[in-house]
């Protein structure tokens, strides 16, 4: 049985179908072996725990509450509404 992935009542629904599906017969279970080994079942699960783990909306929510109650940053050299001193592209005397 294959469920959604990363959707718990998806899970809990797979789970509660297959407890009362009884056991699996010796066939579905030699089948299962077959095509899933420990290993490959230890390896995937390993690799899964080692991802990242998504951010959830309200640790979201969190986060940019916290940016919002930083000082603001000073602005940056020439952004205060005071000119650059640059000269102009069209400026001839520069040359």
């Amino acid at each position: 049985m294959l469920v959604e992935p990363d959707n718990a009542e998806a899970l809990a629904a797979g789970l509660r179908l297959a407890v009362a599906a009884g056991p699996l017969t010796l066939e579905t279970r030699q089948r299962a072996g077959a095509r899933f080994s420990v290993e490959q079942s230890a390896r995937e699960l390993l690799d899964m725990l080692a991802r990242p783990t998504p951010a959830s909306p309200a640790s979201v929510v969190e986060e940019l509450e916290q940016l919002i109650l930083l000082e603001s940053a000073p602005p940056p050299a020439g952004r205060i509404g005071l000119p650059v001193d640059r000269p102009s592209p069209h400026d001839t005397t520069a040359v």
